[in-house]
């Protein structure tokens, strides 16, 4: 990853975790008490470096819990669950973050941008849960790949430090393990670096299948989160 996009990586956990860019991967475990409503535990994992960010407002509820967290279990989903069993936690995650900001070479054959209509049709086949995964619900570009005249591969790009530069990739089950999904996520990511100079992949730490493409494409490992929504 080029050094300028490194930076801007770094300013924006900066901005996330309110600290100076030049603190933000200091060693040893730092909570940040912040001061928007989202109500939830956030996490950020580097090596060497946790960061935890938390409402202010729930200081008094949630300090306890916070110092008691330790490298090992900062993105340990059944730690946190029974942790903050108080406050019906919603765990999502760990995921892990990717970075890329050289193009891929490409091959755009039968690539096309794919219309709502379709994109509506293709999570109607590939079900609620791995739509939602892929991030395709809140993509402002989709490009798509099809098979006898059926989307059979999508990736779509959403708004990522005010540019279409966050990338969501899925392909049918039946369709899987042809290579239409590298296809069509490399289309995204050179539309991403063009417009934006950077690309982020997101995806589960357990998802083995996107880990894969995502390493296959040359993108960068930069950090490991788990979020945690809480109701008060």
């Amino acid at each position: 990853m080029r050094a300028e996009a490194e930076a801007r990586v770094d300013g924006y956990w900066a901005e996330v975790f309110e600290v100076d860019v030049a603190r933000i991967w200091e060693p040893g475990i730092h909570t940040t008490w912040a001061r928007d409503p989202w109500p939830g535990v956030y996490v950020l994992v580097r090596p060497g470096a946790v960061r935890l960010r938390a409402p202010g407002r729930e200081r008094a509820k949630l300090e306890p819990v916070l110092r008691a967290v330790t490298p090992e279990d900062a993105l340990d989903a059944v730690r946190w669950r029974m942790a903050l069993n108080a406050f019906s936690p919603r765990v999502l995650g760990p995921a892990v973050h990717s970075y890329r900001s050289d193009p891929v070479v490409s091959d755009r054959r039968d690539i096309e941008v794919v219309s709502e209509h379709d994109i509506r049709l293709f999570a109607d086949e590939v079900g609620e849960g791995e739509f939602e995964e892929s991030g395709l619900a809140d993509a402002t570009r989709v490009f798509g790949l099809r098979e006898n005249g059926r989307l059979v591969a999508a990736a779509g790009l959403s708004v990522w430090m005010e540019e279409p530069s966050d990338i969501g990739v899925l392909t049918l089950p039946g369709a899987r393990g042809r290579g239409y999904g590298r296809r069509v996520a490399v289309a995204a990511v050179n539309e991403a670096i063009a417009l934006a100079g950077i690309v982020r992949w997101r995806s589960l730490a357990s998802n083995a299948a996107s880990r894969s493409l995502a390493r296959s494409l040359g993108f960068e490992d930069r950090g490991e989160n788990i979020g945690i929504r809480l109701s008060f």
